[in-house]
């Protein structure tokens, strides 16, 4: 894994929420995808953290458009990763 200290401190900013309107979808999309392709969290763990990060926004998204971030960052995970359905392709 080629994390960079910036990365880092990106992403921890990142999961700490408080986002603003205007950049919180933006955040979303890119914490969602932290949280698969670095962290490697399972779909149940995402699906659990996107709903508690979203509650810390100011205002949170709507609850269709975060469920929607994560389905997304799930398929383009699946799509990159070469996992299925919950499995990945041995």
């Amino acid at each position: 894994m080629n994390l960079k200290l910036s990365d880092f401190d990106k992403n921890l900013d990142l999961a700490k929420g408080g986002i603003v309107q205007g950049g919180r979808h933006n955040a979303a999309v890119a914490y969602a995808n932290h949280l698969l392709f670095k962290v490697g969290v399972e779909t149940h763990t995402l699906i659990f953290e996107m709903e508690r990060w979203n509650s810390t926004l100011k205002p949170p998204l709507d609850e269709k458009e975060i469920n929607r971030i994560v389905q997304d960052a799930l398929n383009y995970f699946k799509s990159k990763s070469g996992e299925q359905d919950g499995q990945k392709k041995v």
